[in-house]
Formats: C-alpha cells, structure tokens, sequence
C-alpha cells in the first residue's frame, strides 16, 4: 500500500475513534441526567436511544481502531 493510503487510513482510523468516543461521553452523560431526573421528557424511546447511542459509540469506535491497527500492520509492510 502507498504512503498515502496509510495515511488516509490513519486520518479515517483517528476521525472514527474521535467519534466513537465522543458518542459513549455524550450516552453516558445522558444516561446520569436521565438517571437523576434532569430530563423532563417521558418518552417511550428515551432508553432505546441511549442504548443505540452506546452501540454506536462502541462500533465507531471499533471500527476506527480496526482502522488504525489495519495502518500500522500495512506501515511494518513497507
């Protein structure tokens, strides 16, 4: 693989685990303003989007560092 295509690995490996993290920050904090009473809404969906949005934090994060681990085995390649 050329240079440019680790480093466009890299860049995808690093914006993906950004988000990722950010999302499990964003469901945890969430999750204790539901859990404390600071959210009035009485939604039905309220637990399916927290849990959705741990899931999702958890896969873009797998998949950014997948994407990272994938750049540094094609790096020791070269």
């Amino acid at each position: 693989m050329s240079t440019e295509g680790i480093i466009a690995l890299v860049i995808i490996g690093l914006i993906l685990t950004a988000v990722g993290i950010w999302e499990l920050v964003i469901s945890i904090k969430y999750f204790r303003n539901v859990k404390s009473g600071a959210v009035k809404s009485k939604s039905g969906f309220l637990g399916f989007s927290i849990w959705f949005s741990l899931v999702f934090g958890v896969l873009f994060s797998g998949a950014g560092l997948g994407t990272l681990i994938n750049a540094i085995i094609n790096v020791t390649k070269l």
